[in-house]
């Protein structure tokens, strides 16, 4: 029976405009592997989402390839309670706030999505669930910041050292756990098809990292 290898990630794990599913590394690990392969990437993923049993029990696993954090960290315009307020209430309502929001405010740490606590429990949790039953996570660092990504969002970068910092630290108190960053010594500008998510370059660099870890 082959190993069943789940994939949780957010949309920088998945196809997009001038990225075809062909392009993706899951696409190129499926071809490369006897493994079986289970997709559970969903775009604007937060770790909050690793508490559900659909990202662990339910697959029961015997490796995990995590891909999530960017849309944790990043400092946001709104805060927590705006952003459940423009659930409730109509778009053409909300839109102009919005408008006026993002003239009259910088994007700030604390509105971050999820905060630096939060993360490192919700990740702690989930590594722990994951050693209990005997399942290897591999964990991609999030990715540094493009040019267009650090001028929109000028504090962007010192979040994301903080975050990967947490993960890294986390990763040493457990025997299942690796940490890779697949754009060590890469200028990140040049993997990137916009501000974060990787081209047909970048899905091809994050496959040659997790292949050799799949061996």
């Amino acid at each position: 029976m082959s190993d069943i290898v789940l994939l949780v990630a957010d949309s920088l794990g998945m196809p997009r405009e001038g990225v075809l599913y062909n392009d993706t590394y899951l696409h190129k690990l499926k071809e490369s592997s006897q493994k079986e392969f289970v997709d559970r990437s969903k775009r604007a993923r937060t770790t909050d989402s690793l508490h559900k049993e659909d990202t662990l029990e339910h697959y029961n696993p015997d490796i995990i390839i995590t891909q999530i954090g960017i849309v944790d960290c990043a400092p946001r315009y709104s805060n927590k309670v705006e952003r459940q307020l423009f659930k409730m209430v109509p778009s053409a309502l909300t839109n102009p706030y919005m408008s006026v929001m993002k003239r009259l405010r910088s994007r700030k740490a604390r509105r971050q999505y999820v905060s630096p606590e939060v993360f490192k429990s919700n990740l702690k949790n989930y590594y722990e669930r994951a050693e209990k039953g005997d399942t290897r996570i591999i964990s991609i660092e999030i990715a540094p910041p493009t040019t267009q990504l650090q001028e929109a969002n000028p504090d962007v970068d010192v979040e994301i050292e903080k975050y990967n910092r947490i993960y890294n630290e986390l990763a040493n108190g457990f025997r299942n756990v690796e940490i890779i960053n697949p754009y060590d010594s890469l200028n990140v500008d040049d993997v990137m098809i916009d501000d974060h998510h990787p081209n047909a370059i970048g899905h091809k660099y994050i496959f040659k990292q997790i292949k050799e870890r799949l061996r």
